[in-house]
């Protein structure tokens, strides 16, 4: 076996180092795969309990309004939702059985994904104490 020199040697180098390079996208997606199998667990529904006001989406997104003006809006059709004191806003798949809660505080406990509320188990109007 002789050692290689001048071109050939080169040419040995560059084809290793295109190798090296030509591996760093499998390494690159493989680690971004792994993060976002990571990041979706959250996404998955899991049992929990959401308390806040049930208002119509336009006026939770304004910080919720009268009760008489979210039961009126969701009577006409507007999504129902539940804003909570901290000021977000929990989309409920079951708007039949949310519907008649509007204008009231209430605990709903169920399956959450994210920001939304999947199934809901039960629903309790909390009462507010006023200062």
């Amino acid at each position: 076996m002789h050692a290689l020199h001048g071109y050939a040697a080169a040419r040995r180098d560059w084809n290793l180092r295109r190798c090296y390079h030509a591996g760093m996208p499998v390494m690159l997606t493989t680690a971004l795969a792994a993060l976002l199998l990571l990041w979706s667990g959250p996404l998955a529904a899991a049992p929990g309990a959401v308390t806040g006001y049930v208002s119509d989406e336009a006026c939770a997104r304004d910080g919720g309004g009268p009760p008489a003006c979210a039961r009126r809006c969701i009577e006409a059709g507007s999504v129902a939702v539940i804003l909570t004191r901290g000021g977000r806003i929990y989309r409920v798949d079951d708007q039949r059985r949310i519907a008649e809660w509007a204008g009231k505080t209430v605990s709903v406990s169920g399956e959450l994904r994210g920001r939304r509320v999947v199934r809901i188990d039960s629903v309790a109007e909390v009462r507010v104490r006023r200062r």
